[in-house]
Formats: structure tokens, C-alpha cells, sequence
């Protein structure tokens, strides 16, 4: 028969880990913000050089390699939430049961 993790948690030490898991969440968020922000910026760029024509291949190709890291910085955030929640619902946080979207305007 398995025991309810909580159980085995001191209260202090629990109290400890919400407060790192709550502010880990709110680093999460405040990161996630600018990450789309920069994502936004680099389609608006490349759209408008593509529209008037300026981008060259080497231009394409380094604004390619731009979204593909912003790409994995949103997908390591992404996960690392995932992660979080997951852990929030074993310590009685609230808001564990939230959606986590790849979307980082929903960040």
C-alpha cells in the first residue's frame, strides 16, 4: 500500500518547497513574456524583408537559426512548467491542474 508523499514532508521543509516551487513558477512566467515577445519580432522581421525583397539567403538562414533557438528556449520552458504543476498537485498548490500551453503569448 503506498503512502501519501505529503505525509512523509515536515511542515517547514513543505513550507520551503512551496515558496521555491511558487517563485520558480513566477520566473517561469516573467520569462516566457519576453521569449515570445522576441519570437514576434523575428517573424515581423522577416516578413517585412521578405516583403521588400532585401533578405538574402544568409539573412534567411540566420533568422532561421534565430527562431530554431527561441523554438528550444520555449520548449525548455514549456517542459520545465509542465514539470512544476506536475509537482505543485503533489504539494497542494493551487493552479497544479492548469493547462500549460507551447503558445508563449499564453505564458
Amino acid at each position: 500500500m503506498s503512502q501519501d508523499p505529503k505525509s512523509e514532508i515536515s511542515p517547514n521543509f513543505e513550507e520551503i518547497l512551496k515558496t521555491q516551487v511558487m517563485e520558480e513558477r513566477k520566473f517561469l512566467h516573467d520569462v516566457s513574456s519576453p521569449i515570445g515577445t522576441l519570437m514576434f519580432v523575428v517573424e515581423a522581421v522577416a516578413d517585412s524583408m521578405n516583403e521588400r525583397g532585401v533578405a538574402t539567403p544568409e539573412d534567411q538562414e540566420q533568422l532561421a537559426q534565430l527562431r530554431k533557438q527561441l523554438d528550444r528556449v520555449r520548449d525548455m520552458l514549456v517542459e520545465r512548467r509542465k514539470t512544476l504543476h506536475e509537482r505543485s498537485s503533489i504539494i497542494g498548490l493551487p493552479g497544479a491542474g492548469s493547462a500549460v500551453s507551447s503558445d508563449p503569448k499564453k505564458h
